[in-house]
C-alpha cells in the first residue's frame, strides 16, 4: 500500500506542476512573399516565448541619415516627425507615411539585428524606401544606399 501511495503522489505531483505551466498561442509567422509557413525564427519569438506578433518581409530601398542640415535641411532641429527628441546613439527610421509611428522594423545590418521603430518621416522617403539614423555624417555615408529585405512587425 506505502509503494503504491508514493507513485499516486508522485503522479498527482505531476499534475500539479504540469496545471501551472501556461501554454502559449501558436505562432503563425508566414513569409510574405510565398504565404508559407516560416519556421521558428527571431519574427516568431518575444522575450523566448512564442507570440502571434505578424511580420512580413519586404525588399526596401535602405539609405541613412544624420540630424545635421546637409541630411535634415531646415528640419535640422534635433527633433523627428513623431516628436521624438534625438540622443547620441539613437537607432530608428525615417519611413513613408503607410508605416505608421512606432511601427518595428529589422534592418540587416543596423542597429545589431534589433528592432527598431520609425520614428521619422522624409520628402524623399516614399513607398518601399526607409532612411536609417545615424548620429554622425560620416557612418551615414558609409551606409551608401541598399536594396535590403527588411522585417516589418504588424
Amino acid at each position: 500500500m506505502y509503494r503504491n501511495s508514493n507513485i499516486i503522489l508522485t503522479f498527482i505531483g505531476l499534475l500539479l506542476a504540469a496545471s501551472q505551466i501556461s501554454v502559449m498561442p501558436e505562432a503563425k509567422c508566414v513569409n510574405a512573399v510565398s504565404g508559407e509557413p516560416n519556421e521558428i525564427s527571431t519574427s516568431c519569438l518575444t522575450d523566448n516565448r512564442v507570440s502571434n506578433v505578424r511580420s512580413r518581409i519586404v525588399r526596401m530601398e535602405v539609405t541613412a541619415y544624420c540630424p545635421c542640415s546637409r541630411c535634415c535641411g531646415k528640419w535640422a532641429d534635433g527633433v523627428t516627425a513623431s516628436g521624438h527628441k534625438i540622443q547620441r546613439g539613437d537607432k530608428f527610421v525615417a519611413a513613408d507615411i503607410k508605416f505608421p509611428f512606432g511601427t518595428m522594423m529589422i534592418v540587416p545590418g543596423y542597429a545589431e539585428g534589433k528592432k527598431v521603430k520609425v520614428l521619422d518621416r522624409g520628402g524623399a522617403i516614399t513607398g518601399n524606401k526607409i532612411d536609417v539614423f545615424f548620429s554622425d555624417h560620416k557612418i551615414a555615408l558609409v551606409w551608401g544606399r541598399k536594396d535590403i529585405d527588411v522585417e516589418i512587425f504588424e
